[in-house]
């Protein structure tokens, strides 16, 4: 549908309050400008009238709080300083239960990441370094047990790699090397019997499987 704008203008310039409307006639976003860029609170709404976003902005650029919801409800609450996300950010899918958190600096992912499930549990955990997967990061199977251990360096797997049977036996373990395959993988049948063995180089599988 069309939309409708309301503004000032000072030296050719969008200054003050500013309004834009859905041709129906309500409001879709409302802030204010200073010598042409968003600055200062500025809230976006849905259609029916409910919130879309909550943010704040200085000198054109995102700077502080910015509040994203769905249905009614807190979806995404994150922070910015001069237009890039720095600090915690959090999402939700249902009011006040949270699907993940993970922290940003200078606009990259960096420092503890946690995922949980709808009902609550622990989905994932590791840590970020300037945007990649770096350290120790662990999966879970909604009943809480270890799912997989995996160590990462600059975003690729390295070392140890191992996966659980959702009861707990060791199903699956190997090694990685710059993200690739590496050395011998070996799978295993729940009562703990070796059900597989393999040998890798970069990758690659090398010979046939026992």
């Amino acid at each position: 549908g069309k939309i409708s704008t309301r503004v000032n203008y000072k030296d050719g310039k969008r200054n003050g309050e500013f309004k834009s409307f859905f041709q129906e006639g309500p409001l879709i976003e409302r802030g204010q400008f200073k010598n042409g860029k968003k600055d200062g609170s500025w809230q976006e709404y849905y259609q029916n009238g409910q919130t879309r976003t909550k943010s704040t902005y200085k000198n054109g650029e995102k700077n502080g709080l910015f509040e994203t919801y769905e249905f009614g409800f807190l979806a995404v609450k994150e922070n910015y300083k001069e237009g890039k996300k720095e600090g915690l950010e959090e999402r939700y899918h249902r009011p006040g239960k949270i699907i993940s958190r993970i922290n940003f600096k200078n606009g990259k992912r960096d420092g503890k990441y946690k995922s949980f499930f709808k009902e609550g549990s622990l989905a994932e955990k590791g840590q970020y370094k300037n945007g990649e997967k770096d350290g120790s990061w662990q999966k879970y199977y909604q009943n809480e047990q270890t799912k997989t251990k995996s160590t990462y360096k600059n975003g690729k797997k390295e070392g140890v790699w191992e996966m659980f049977y959702p009861e707990g036996p060791l199903a699956e373990k190997g090694q990685y090397k710059n993200g690739e395959k590496e050395g011998v993988w070996e799978s295993f049948y729940q009562e703990g019997q070796l059900k597989l063995k393999q040998n890798f180089e970069n990758g690659h599988l090398e010979g046939c499987g026992e």
